[in-house]
């Protein structure tokens, strides 16, 4: 089985909780981590060593991970999303070879930049998965027929999506798609 080695944006309680998910999933490992916070990102290191779930070596930007990895899964702020998915696409320009993209809810902090996150991510040719629990909340689930475009039909009811996204982005299908979700009147 391939391993995908997995870069990580990102090294609060949501970077923390996804790795703690990873303890159960094979084929995958935390290559890379970077972080605005240097110490964070140690710290989460530290923890994947610990628990045998990779290197978990710390960069000092996504540009000097990339290269490292087959995947990066955005798990930063929101607010910083749009900046991150540049970075990557930059760094796929640049050479890097990666499979894919992952982002943790939710996507962008509108719609605006939402759509331009999805644009920069086809635009690298970059499988992708977007990390949403929150479709089956019922007003969401009030709103689906009023929605414009894709909304999300490969979600699930899981607390976090490794055991499905990580064998996918190995084998490079695109069960995920970062869709925009845009609600009618």
């Amino acid at each position: 089985m391939e391993i995908l080695k997995l870069g990580i944006i990102g090294a609060g309680f949501v970077a923390a909780f996804h790795c703690r998910a990873m303890m159960q999933v094979r084929g995958v490992e935390v290559a890379g981590i970077t972080s605005r916070t240097r110490a964070s990102a140690g710290r989460l290191s530290t923890f994947v060593r610990d628990n045998d779930l990779g290197d978990g070596t710390v960069y000092d930007s996504i540009s000097d991970m990339a290269p490292h990895v087959d995947a990066i899964a955005i798990y930063a702020p929101n607010f910083v999303r749009l900046a991150h998915v540049e970075e990557i696409a930059a760094a796929v320009k640049q050479g890097a070879n990666l499979k894919g993209v992952i982002c943790e809810k939710p996507l962008a902090r509108n719609l605006a930049e939402g759509r331009r996150i999805v644009s920069l991510i086809e635009e690298a040719g970059l499988n992708n998965a977007y990390f949403e629990n929150q479709i089956f909340m019922k007003p969401i689930r009030s709103k689906r027929p009023n929605c414009v475009t894709n909304l999300i039909t490969n979600s699930s009811r899981q607390t976090t999506f490794w055991p499905i996204c990580a064998p996918a982005l190995t084998f490079g299908e695109k069960p995920f798609r970062l869709s925009r979700i845009e609600i009618g009147d």
